[in-house]
């Protein structure tokens, strides 16, 4: 299924902002692309696969021969001048940069090779056809012509992950419900990072990885997500007494005179140094404040010290600093006091981007039964494939059917946002009607079907399970069919009756020689009748129940007037028939 992502790219563009069209790097054609035959030719054919989402760079390298063999004239053909009008159909995402000096080559003077750089950030995924359209200036038998010409080559763009700065997606729009599995890029650990979520479907979080979620309504959802960052800061330090090491030294000759002179230090998890305070000369008790100091590799291990400028300096004692806010009292070695932690919210860092659900298609139709056509009355469909029995209709592809034949029918359409879908089934049943053929009295319907269960005079028939049956005699019938698409079809009743629905035996009697000698042939009938020939007084003089032959032989008799009367079923005729010597 294919989809559109019409506001999704005005998104996409803003976010991308200007490194999406942001000047392509200058190329260097490739030099090897020449053909076996001196012919203008782009190299690669084919271009090297992007991902959407990822930036992309490539080369194509164009070949323009000084002279060449018209292929169709066989013409010798001087190019002159090659102008590279464009290159089109690159996806959205992707700019590009020709070399040369106002896109203009001039392959008659040595100049056969230019290159294009194609760079940028595809953002849809998909198959197109690049397009370089160049104008060319050629000589021909000493005549300038100037031919537009177009060169494609194919790119493929696959699907990949999208993102913002501070968070990423794997899916942005789909067909009537969109999942989407969420991930904040941005995490300050150790120090505490918040993020808020807010999805655009009613649902929130506060989790880097939140649930996946599912837009299943059709629209546009903004996503959003804050994030901050929540970093600690060591703001005093406070020592109420120090450790007595530092005394003895030659600088506190006299305990009465002389103080330490403390200062402290700073080392992370990596035990590296990371923060030397100012030195307080001669106290016993020390404060720094204000420090602001951020506190991002923990542990920190805060040390104190004397400094001496003849000994070596001493060391006053340490302690491994908690890693939250507060004031915590602390005993180094015995030098004692109280420090503070702040914590300091940073600067919110927002973003957003806006998610697309497309409707899938209105896939239900109208049927004229009368015309037997199905009709798609809605305008945001695009394209229409229609099946016959699971089979596609060859040149069916708009949005009403006639339909032919009975079977299934269904459609495969796409709407204008590109979801596509499938229609509900439409069954068209067939009609039956029965066929009587009186010379074989048998009763029909059209074979191929699933079952035939035939009825006479209103009861089912044993046994009588084809599409052709032989008749029981006068009377009504029906037959009740299914198929193996589901129809169950009863036919209208079938009446055989005197004088209806039946074809007179003797409508096409011809009876010859008539007169004859006294032997008679019965001719055009179908079916052997029994037969009565009687005097002009009425009086029976001979009678046949079958003639095999259709014959009368009547030559026995003296020349006069007969009367033949014929019966066939419930057919009866009358006829002369005279005999002459």
């Amino acid at each position: 299924m294919k989809i559109f992502y019409t506001s999704v790219l005005i998104i996409s563009l803003i976010i991308s902002g200007l490194s999406t069209f942001a000047q392509c790097p200058d190329c260097v054609p490739d030099e090897t692309c020449i053909p076996e035959v001196a012919f203008p030719a782009i190299c690669p054919e084919i271009l090297p696969v992007a991902t959407a989402g990822e930036y992309y760079e490539t080369v194509i390298t164009f070949y323009m021969p000084a002279e060449l063999e018209d292929p169709e004239s066989g013409f010798i053909v001087t190019l002159n001048q090659i102008l590279v009008s464009g290159i089109t159909g690159i996806p959205f995402g992707l700019s590009y940069e020709l070399s040369g000096d106002d896109n203009i080559y001039y392959p008659s003077q040595g100049e056969q090779f230019g290159c294009a750089t194609i760079c940028g950030t595809p953002i849809l995924p998909g198959e197109y056809s690049v397009n370089v359209n160049v104008v060319a200036s050629v000589t021909v038998f000493g005549i300038s012509q100037t031919l537009p010409q177009s060169f494609g080559i194919d790119l493929l763009v696959l699907p990949g992950e999208g993102g913002t700065n501070s968070f990423i997606y794997d899916n942005q729009a789909a067909c009537d419900e969109l999942s989407v599995q969420f991930e904040a890029l941005i995490n300050g650990s150790p120090n505490p990072t918040a993020w808020d979520w807010d999805f655009g479907n009613g649902n929130t979080s506060d989790q880097q990885i939140p649930p996946v979620q599912v837009y299943d309504e059709p629209g546009e959802y903004i996503a959003t997500c804050t994030t901050i960052i929540t970093e600690y800061f060591l703001q005093s330090v406070n020592v109420t007494s120090f450790w007595d090491n530092w005394s003895g030294d030659i600088e506190e000759a006299t305990a009465f005179f002389f103080s330490p002179d403390p200062y402290f230090t700073l080392t992370d998890a990596s035990n590296s140094p990371v923060y030397a305070s100012s030195v307080i000369d001669d106290v016993t008790s020390a404060s720094w404040n204000n420090l602001n100091i951020p506190l991002g590799n923990p542990p920190y291990t805060i040390s104190f010290w004397d400094e001496d400028l003849i000994s070596e300096t001493d060391f006053l004692g340490s302690y491994e600093m908690p890693f939250s806010p507060g004031a915590f009292s602390f005993n180094a070695n015995g030098t004692m006091g109280i420090l503070t932690i702040e914590a300091i919210a940073g600067d919110p860092i927002y973003d957003e981007q806006i998610f697309t659900v497309f409707p899938d298609p209105i896939t239900s139709f109208i049927v004229d039964e009368a015309s037997d056509i199905i009709t798609f009355d809605n305008p945001d469909l695009d394209t229409f494939l229609w099946f016959f029995n699971n089979d596609t209709i060859n040149n069916a592809n708009g949005p009403s059917l006639e339909m032919n034949n009975p079977g299934v029918y269904y459609c495969e359409v796409t709407n204008i946002y590109g979801c596509s879908g499938i229609s509900e089934p439409y069954i068209l049943c067939p009609e039956i009607s029965i066929l009587y053929n009186p010379f074989e009295e048998t009763l029909s319907v059209s074979p191929g079907y699933e079952t035939y269960t035939w009825f006479y005079n209103g009861l089912p028939l044993e046994n009588e399970d084809e599409n052709i049956i032989s008749s029981y005699g006068l009377g009504n019938y029906a037959v009740t069919i299914t198929t193996n698409y589901g129809c169950e079809v009863e036919s209208s009743v079938y009446s055989i009756t005197v004088g209806i629905n039946e074809i007179d035996p003797f409508e096409n009697l011809v009876v010859f020689p008539n007169p004859s000698s006294g032997l008679f042939q019965l001719r055009n009938l179908t079916s052997a009748p029994t037969w009565q020939v009687y005097d002009l007084a009425g009086r029976l003089i001979t009678q046949s129940d079958i003639s095999l032959r259709n014959e009368i032989d009547l030559r026995h008799l003296s020349s006069g007037v007969y009367v033949l009367n014929l019966q066939l079923n419930n057919f009866r005729k009358s006829l002369p028939l005279i005999i002459e010597r």
